[in-house]
């Protein structure tokens, strides 16, 4: 009962990292594939492992306490990874309105509404 929070925290991880490797592997076969939905089934992924990789690099953060933010310690390394891969690659609410659009929820950028 003592670390209850914390395993409240590490199963909300653990689900995090299962659905993006799911999207993920979905993302895969679609493309190897050469399904029509992989334009969709890629957004979905990068979606879900953008939101994964904030969590766990917060949440790690967060539960290592002072020692994930020093030099001592590899977390930074992944804190720093996890935004610049948003930057690089866009975050998720880019790849969910994209993921939107192509499913027609919502009109694509450029389009009269």
């Amino acid at each position: 009962m003592l670390f209850q929070a914390v395993k409240h925290r590490l199963a909300d991880c653990f689900l995090a990292v299962e659905r993006a490797n799911a999207l993920a592997w979905f993302a895969t076969l679609t493309i190897a594939e050469e399904d029509p939905r992989r334009s969709l089934a890629v957004a979905m992924a990068k979606a879900a492992a953008g939101d994964c990789a904030q969590l766990l690099a917060r949440d790690g953060l967060q539960l290592h306490g002072g020692i994930g933010f020093t030099w001592e310690h590899d977390l930074h390394f992944l804190l720093k990874r996890a935004v610049t891969g948003d930057l690089l690659f866009g975050g998720a609410a880019f790849h969910r309105s994209r993921a939107a659009a192509l499913m027609g929820l919502v009109p694509t950028t450029g389009e009269s509404g």
